[in-house]
């Protein structure tokens, strides 16, 4: 590729569908359903705001939120107050 892509990390935030550490990747809640259906595991589920960094779904939680009916009301308020 003769192209080099470079992008500063600083002030980009990601909402990932799980509680990080766990669950990082691809399909987060299904993988979360799936071990609670067939490997007996209990998860909760929730949300995890996360600064990016060059690891993948790594990045400094910024904040997190479990098993609750207002997970997105509190995050998007959460991102306001920071500034975002």
């Amino acid at each position: 590729c003769p192209f080099k892509i470079t992008c500063n990390l600083k002030n980009i935030y990601n909402c990932h569908p799980s509680l990080l550490p766990n669950y990082k990747g691809l399909l987060p809640i299904q993988r979360n359903l799936f071990d609670q259906l067939f490997n007996k595991k209990k998860n909760n589920f929730g949300l995890t705001i996360h600064k990016l960094n060059k690891n993948f779904d790594s990045g400094k939680i910024i904040w997190n939120k479990s098993n609750s009916d207002e997970i997105l009301h509190i995050a998007v308020s959460q991102l306001v107050a920071s500034g975002v």
